[in-house]
C-alpha cells in the first residue's frame, strides 16, 4: 500500500523522494526510486499489494484511516 501512495502522491513528493532516491539508491529519478523501494520490500519478504495479505477490503477504509495520515504526516 506504501508503494501505491508513494505513486499516487508521487507530484507533491518530488523533491522528497529525489532526496531519497539519491542518498539510498543513488537514483534521481522519483519514478525508480520509488520502484527500488518496491524492489526492496519485496527482497526482505515485505507484502507491497493488500491482494498479497489476508486483509478484508470491507475494512480498507478503516486502515486507511488509522494508518494513512500518520504515514502521509512523515512523508508530506
Amino acid at each position: 500500500m506504501f508503494i501505491a501512495w508513494l505513486k499516487y502522491n508521487e507530484e507533491k513528493l518530488t523533491k522528497r523522494l529525489i532526496r531519497f532516491g539519491k542518498g539510498v539508491f543513488n537514483l534521481s529519478d522519483p519514478k525508480q526510486a520509488i520502484s527500488s523501494i518496491g524492489g526492496y520490500f519485496k527482497k526482505i519478504g515485505s507484502h507491497i499489494r493488500l491482494r498479497n495479505v489476508n486483509i478484508d477490503l470491507s475494512e480498507i477504509d478503516k486502515i486507511i484511516a488509522e494508518n494513512g495520515v500518520v504515514l502521509a504526516k512523515k512523508w508530506v
